[in-house]
């Protein structure tokens, strides 16, 4: 059984005096699902019913729970897997921890009209005592399957915990839907909400919910109601802070990205002749957008090779980089093949922590090479000082997911400052996605944190702008 930190043992109590039901906003790397696991303990003792607690969480992370509620708090558990579930009464006498993955939970559509109806009849059979959602964020969308799914479960429990490190991943409509299924009488529904939090705009087409108001108002309103906020700089000051280092490199294919960036300004001048015309053509200039992002990531391989390679010559440190495209993904892994190990969407389930192992418990194994989501959440990287981002997300809360690997308990090098690299093209989209994803963090910290903003902040949209600047300048 493990020892709790004080501030651990805080925030159980805090659960407690909440009802049960409650956001934990902590950094990665507090130990948010100890955290959880403590709670569901303290819960499960005193019920008489022997209900099971249910966690909800990333496919790659149900082996990761098991474990820890085996390890931590001595707690037996059943995963459940596949789409198909048991028939009636096979699982009358389930393990007090039951725990399943997001994509299996509801409904989902396999060939042509028909569906697997997906989990949710027999989890709510279980008359589950709480609910645990693992990087709860996962369900700010209300239209997604998995949302809904977990909204309907949710409502079927008497205690909800959400975990998340970014549960405001974009914008404050992205919090409501968490809100809404921890204390759906304070947060009923979303138009009520949207009109006080998020800066509405009344346009051709309705309102607009895509801007920020009142963020000082929602964080004192959450805190005092639901949320935990745990900030990793206040609760372990004894540990290493990360050190990020904006390291611009050269792209080798500069004038196929420029020709690219010239067929953008052009599509964007013939689309803006009407309203209309660029909301329908809104999703083309987010591909043409990533295909740019894409042309920058291919051409700054070759000086990517260069700096990994000189890594590598002058540090025995193994590296973690981060990257999107399978293309990308491929060459990096390509490139260091013998001694680099990958972890992306593709990878089998069964493979996911055994990789994570090789990476950071054999002396061979000196790179990863992760996806930004997949390998970008829910896990350790112990003993690992180093990360190079290659490729940046759309979101800052991706970012700061994928940063936080190596920084926190159990995480990064024990003693040593965790170190973030940002290979960041010269010139290019990524220099001014940067700048955007930096200062639209400040407006997700304003709701989590309090404090001042900058304003609202429409990424693509300023996004926009500076690219047609750049090529208007060039």
């Amino acid at each position: 059984m493990t020892i709790p930190y004080a501030f651990q043992l805080d925030s159980v109590r805090q659960i407690h005096r909440f009802g049960y039901r409650s956001i934990v906003v902590g950094d990665p790397g507090v130990g948010k699902s100890l955290i959880a696991l403590l709670a569901a303990r303290r819960l499960l003792d005193g019920d008489k019913q022997r209900r099971p607690v249910v966690v909800i969480c990333p496919a790659g992370l149900k082996e990761h729970w098991s474990n820890e509620a085996a390890k931590h708090v001595g707690l037996t558990s059943e995963i459940l897997s596949g789409t198909k579930p048991p028939r009636r009464g096979q699982l009358a006498r389930v393990a007090p921890l039951v725990i399943i993955n997001y994509e299996i939970v509801g409904s989902r559509r396999i060939k042509g009209k028909r569906t697997a109806p997906g989990w949710l009849d027999t989890l709510i059979g279980m008359n589950p005592l709480m609910v645990i959602l693992d990087e709860g964020h996962r369900t700010s969308d209300p239209k997604a399957t998995c949302s809904r799914a977990c909204k309907r479960i949710c409502a079927a429990s008497p205690h909800v915990l959400i975990l998340s490190g970014t549960p405001v991943t974009n914008r404050p409509k992205n919090y409501f839907m968490l809100l809404h299924m921890v204390r759906p009488d304070l947060y009923p529904a979303f138009f009520p909400y949207a009109m006080e939090f998020t800066n509405p705009k009344r346009t051709y087409w309705g309102w607009d919910f895509n801007g920020a108001s009142n963020l000082n108002k929602l964080h004192r309103q959450t805190t005092e109601q639901l949320a935990i906020r745990i900030r990793r700089d206040e609760v372990l000051k004894e540990l290493p802070k990360k050190r990020r280092i904006v390291l611009p490199v050269e792209m080798s294919n500069r004038e196929e990205y420029e020709q690219a960036l010239d067929d953008f300004a052009i599509w964007m001048t013939q689309t803006h002749g009407t309203a209309a015309a660029r909301k329908a053509a809104k999703a083309m200039e987010l591909s043409k957008k990533a295909h740019l992002k894409h042309l920058t990531a291919i051409g700054k391989l070759p000086a990517v090779f260069d700096w990994v390679d000189s890594f590598l010559e002058e540090s025995e440190d193994k590296l973690l980089l981060f990257a999107w495209h399978k293309d990308v993904v491929d060459a990096l892994h390509n490139r260091w093949k013998g001694i680099s190990t990958t972890l992306t969407g593709s990878t089998p389930k069964g493979e996911r922590e055994l990789r994570k192992r090789e990476f950071t418990n054999s002396k061979h194994c000196r790179i990863m090479v992760g996806n930004l989501k997949a390998a970008g959440e829910g896990w350790s990287a112990k003993g690992i000082g180093a990360t190079a981002v290659i490729e940046l997300a759309w979101t800052p809360g991706t970012m700061i997911q994928c940063e936080d690997r190596s920084v926190g308990i159990g995480r990064g090098v024990e003693g040593k400052s965790s170190l973030i690299y940002y290979l960041i093209a010269q010139n290019s989209i990524e220099t001014w996605l940067l700048e955007l994803l930096t200062r639209k963090q400040k407006n997700i910290s304003a709701v989590l944190d309090g404090g001042s903003r900058e304003g609202d902040l429409d990424l693509q949209k300023l996004l926009t702008q500076k690219l047609l600047e750049e090529r208007k300048n060039r």
